[in-house]
């Protein structure tokens, strides 16, 4: 862009003008956008309150059905023949929250309390309406307090009829005595309800069936004010006899706490400047806007975190709670090398790299039951594959397992492997947690075998967390511990590089650390070699390092030069070893050797 303007043209003023009409676009854009995401927040938060709401509803319901079943108690006490019915009648309606009381023997209403409600004695439950009938005969069958209602009362208003059935032990068996009933006000049990609906400032319509069995839904209370575009939460008392929904909206509507329009203002605003500095400046300003990921994904691999992955499982388990599913556990093996050796960025290059594989076979094999994946944290990952065995998951393990493990980062090629253990649900685990930890065994059952493979838990895996205690030990604590001293070089003939050397192997040439041993001996393994016996030594480590790499333990015997000059004889014992990372290294123990006159 040039450093000064000159007066602007008619062709200007046009690009200005549409790159002020993208802008605006794109303002439109990110302003539907942020109030999309509002209100599906705001959603989620009505959604929370009307699940608390149905809690609280379903407390004071048992407070009504708690009444009746004093009243099953009082029968029973009684052996059937209560007397007195008001004295303990009071006793119960008294609490100020249940109106009547009624027993109802064989069905029909014989002993009512309080006086008002003389008038529906002698109802008989099983043929005095519809109502009644349903909710008697689901109760009896069912063995089960039924909550009828709403109907209107004698006495006016709202309110619901818990049927308690009782049954009592007659000569040892036990029969079908009548029923225990309780009528409450609908706005006494949800007095505490709405008023806490109220408070929170929300709209709302209660709904609820009559019966047990009927299929509509009849009005129970609503607000004053309208409920616009509502959140619906259905919900059902614990002994799943009565089926309710509440409708909730805020009491301004939603977005009306102004959220909106305070970012219609700031885009506005924005917008305006930028316009003008477009036409008088002939400059642009992107502006840039970043979101809030979801809590539910990682940050980095854009896939689920450990939150998300075990929301995703627990929501299929409990819609499919007799289906099967299999839980894969996943290590990306040396992670810790990654990044000491090639740095952090290659480390989390290796990390993108196995959630795109994850990805990939999850669509490559999409259908009907989901396939969830996630990161635990750090470099354990997971999979699930729902509505699957063992057996019928190991193929796709298996698949996963071979997929190629190399990522191109920067001018390097870098290899990796990883550990796999497997269980499912409900073969290996009765409920989540089960099936974790068994998938856990196997894969440390993978890892304890030297890593790089994939296992399914089996009954051989028990009783391994004492010999899990091998891993609990760093790298630092076995080669500083060592008594033997170990060096690790490049198995080639002429200078090859040192690569790693303990405690132990710096002590005994009497240096004073890695450092000091580096530096005399240039990282060479050779020249710490007696030059008396570096002729021969060559010649056989020459013949070693070109020879199998068959796992076999090689000794040899010679002198060695420590740093202050003396030399003294070692036991050496040589294996070589095949790194993805160095190619072909030798592992080499030193222990001292007693002299030949000795």
């Amino acid at each position: 862009m040039r450093n000064k303007l000159d007066w602007l043209k008619p062709a200007d003023y046009v690009i200005g003008l549409v790159f002020t009409v993208v802008i605006i676009a794109v303002s439109i854009f990110a302003y539907r956008a942020q109030t999309a995401l509002h209100l599906s927040r705001e959603r989620s938060q009505v959604e929370l309150t009307a699940k608390v709401f149905s809690k609280t509803l379903n407390q004071d319901l048992e407070r009504a059905v708690g009444v009746t079943k004093a009243l099953d108690l009082l029968v029973d006490q009684a052996g059937g023949q209560v007397k007195d019915f008001d004295k303990y009648g009071k006793k119960l309606v008294d609490n100020r929250f249940i109106d009547e009381v009624f027993l109802a023997p064989g069905g029909k209403m014989t002993q009512v309390y309080p006086k008002r409600a003389k008038a529906d004695s002698g109802l008989d439950l099983f043929n005095d309406g519809a109502a009644r009938r349903d909710s008697a005969l689901y109760a009896l069958k069912h063995r089960t307090p039924v909550i009828q209602g709403p109907f209107t009362l004698v006495q006016g208003g709202w309110g619901f009829a818990v049927r308690y059935p009782i049954f009592i032990k007659r000569n040892g068996k036990e029969r079908f005595w009548g029923f225990g009933c309780a009528v409450t006000k609908v706005d006494r049990v949800l007095k505490v309800s709405n008023k806490s609906l109220l408070k929170l400032g929300y709209n709302y319509r209660l709904y609820k069936t009559v019966t047990p069995v009927a299929k509509k839904y009849t009005l129970v209370m609503k607000s004053k004010g309208k409920v616009a575009d509502p959140v619906r939460y259905d919900f059902q008392t614990a002994n799943k006899a009565s089926k309710w929904y509440v409708e909730l909206s805020p009491k301004g509507g939603w977005g009306a706490d102004g959220s909106n329009a305070k970012i219609l203002t700031a885009i506005l605003v924005i917008d305006a400047m930028f316009a003008v500095f477009i036409f008088f400046a002939y400059s642009r300003v992107i502006i840039m806007r970043r979101f809030k990921k979801e809590a539910l994904f990682d940050e980095m691999t854009q896939i689920y975190n450990r939150a998300g992955f075990d929301h995703a499982v627990k929501g299929y388990q409990w819609a499919h709670p007799d289906r099967p599913w299999t839980l894969v556990m996943i290590d990306v093996d040396d992670f810790k090398f990654f990044n000491d050796y090639y740095g952090h960025p290659a480390g989390d290059a290796v990390l993108w790299h196995v959630a795109s594989s994850m990805n990939q076979l999850a669509h490559q094999h999409k259908g009907p039951d989901p396939i969830f994946y996630g990161r635990n944290g750090g470099d354990e990952f997971c999979l699930a594959f729902m509505g699957k065995t063992a057996d019928q998951a190991a193929p796709l393990v298996e698949e996963f397992a071979g997929m190629k493990k190399l990522v191109h980062y920067e001018s390097r090629k870098i290899s990796y492997t990883l550990s796999i253990g497997y269980a499912s649900f409900p073969e290996d685990g009765q409920d989540p947690a089960e099936v974790v930890d068994h998938a856990d065994e196997a894969l440390y059952a993978v890892k304890l075998a030297g890593k790089h493979g994939c296992q399914h838990y089996s009954s051989k895996e028990k009783g391994q967390q004492d010999i899990r205690s091998q891993l609990g030990f760093t790298l630092h604590e076995l080669t500083a511990y060592n008594p033997a001293g170990l060096v690790i070089y490049e198995a080639k003939k002429g200078n090859p590089r040192i690569l790693f050397v303990n405690h132990a192997m710096v002590t005994m040439m009497g240096y004073d650390d890695m450092w000091d041993y580096y530096r005399n001996l240039n990282r060479n393994h050779t020249r710490f070699v007696d030059p008396r016996d570096d002729e021969r030594t060559s010649q056989v480590l020459f013949k070693i390092f070109t020879g199998p790499v068959d796992g076999q333990k090689h000794e040899l015997r010679y002198r060695v030069v420590a740093k202050d000059g003396h030399s003294f004889p070692v036991i050496a014992n040589v294996k070589l070893v095949e790194n993805p990372h160095y190619g072909l290294i030798a592992y080499q123990a030193f222990i001292k050797d007693l002299p030949a006159n000795q």
